[in-house]
């Protein structure tokens, strides 16, 4: 339940700052994509398929909400989903390694999205509007991931719900 719950929030949140502060500000969100970071713990090890279900399904919310392309953000939310699961097989799981894993996720987004989005011609972007897109992402994905991650452990402190470290 928490997991559904944390999903709505971030999607209601991401809609909500795109919509208040444009694209061009200094507070980018990813929060959708932030949140496959912070429920991870909360999917038990053996449905890693029920993971990569919600995150393609929030790529395809992301393709048909906010880019208008076909399955590029399913592919990048997958692969970011691998990506978190190999990061957080060698590391535990704790605000230092969630802030890293976040800032490796944000680059790999932007990035991969850039050269995908313009080798395809779909729109034209410099080098410069990477730089300020990965930028842009971290402060605001930053406050989100530190501030959701300390509500998670409480949450699941208070309530005993099972996570993994």
């Amino acid at each position: 339940m928490i997991i559904y719950t944390l999903l709505v929030i971030s999607f209601l949140l991401d809609l909500f700052m795109l919509s208040c502060i444009g694209q061009n500000s200094i507070l980018f969100p990813l929060f959708l994509l932030m949140s496959t970071i912070i429920i991870y713990p909360f999917i038990k090890k053996k449905e890693f398929d029920k993971f990569l279900m919600i995150c393609s399904f929030l790529g395809a919310l992301y393709d048909v909400i906010y880019e208008n392309t076909l399955l590029l953000n399913i592919g990048i939310f997958l692969l970011c989903a691998l990506i978190i699961k190999i990061i957080f097989k060698s590391f535990s799981y704790n605000l230092i390694s969630l802030v890293i894993v976040s800032l490796f996720t944000i680059v790999f987004y932007r990035t991969l999205n850039y050269l995908v989005l313009v080798s395809a011609d779909y729109v034209k972007f410099s080098f410069a509007d990477l730089l300020r897109g990965v930028y842009s992402s971290i402060l605001a994905n930053m406050i989100y991931i530190i501030t959701f991650y300390l509500f998670g452990l409480f949450y699941s402190n208070k309530y005993k719900i099972e996570r993994f470290s």
